[in-house]
């Protein structure tokens, strides 16, 4: 299994970092910000691949790379086969409502948009890829994929025992640490974890690597810290990514 990270951000872009889009394999992309587009042609050269996108949620940093996505499937790929788009209960109304917004003529697209919306609070399994209700603003998502390699994606949440059980065993956890534990009080107001809140479900969880991501821009330079208050509670290995980094598990 390959994943290309795309976006390390969180809330909005920094000056080396664009908000949150994981590529897995070349075929599921999960979220899709601004700018992810041209990163996933700049490591590909193509979208032909793809063949899910899944939204953890419809805030502006997980989606707002939509449009021009779907612009490029349509007038250069000239896609002919159905692509799915798999998010909350109100990704449809979110995504048609922008290519509306946005003058789409959407009778010329040549390929057909199956969303798949997904609610309820236990664990959902829709084949290969499985998802559960985390909390947040609003319904939010965190996604496992299993295939020869498992991963676990959880992003926008407050810890949650639920996630160590969802992403229990997995090769990679990729888990969101928007502030470092100092910030803790505000985070958790905020419906977000810190590094150590990471640390601690990845342990839990018994996963081989944890990869942390969704950074304020405000910590821009001083990411490593993060790392360091995660390694105080997991042994495994950490990483903190940068922008178009690509593991292979």
């Amino acid at each position: 299994m390959k994943i290309t990270i795309l976006g390390t951000s969180g809330s909005t872009v920094s000056r080396t970092r664009g908000t949150p889009s994981f590529l897995i394999d070349n075929d599921i992309l999960m979220d899709c910000a601004e700018g992810t587009t041209r990163k996933i042609l700049e490591v590909v050269g193509h979208l032909k691949e793809l063949e899910k996108i899944i939204f953890s949620h419809v805030h502006a940093d997980h989606i707002m790379g939509i449009v021009t996505l779907l612009w490029r499937l349509w007038l250069v790929e000239e896609r002919k086969r159905p692509l799915e788009i798999i998010g909350p209960i109100e990704v449809e109304k979110v995504i048609e409502g922008f290519l509306k917004l946005t003058h789409t003529p959407r009778d010329a697209f040549n390929y057909e948009i199956k969303y798949t919306k997904i609610k309820g609070e236990e664990k959902i399994v829709l084949g290969e890829i499985s998802a559960l209700k985390v909390v947040h603003h609003i319904d939010t998502f965190a996604y496992r994929i299993d295939r020869d390699k498992s991963v676990c994606y959880c992003t926008d949440t407050i810890p949650l025992e639920k996630i160590s059980k969802f992403a229990f065993n997995c090769d990679i956890l990729m888990h969101e640490a928007s502030m470092p534990e100092s910030y803790a009080e505000w985070a958790h107001k905020y419906y977000h974890s810190t590094p150590i809140d990471a640390a601690k479900i990845a342990t839990s969880a018994s996963v081989k690597k944890l990869v942390l991501f969704h950074f304020m821009p405000q910590l821009e330079g001083r990411e490593d810290l993060l790392g360091e208050e995660a390694k105080k509670h997991f042994k495994g290995e950490v990483i903190i990514p940068h922008d178009m980094m690509q593991i292979q598990i």
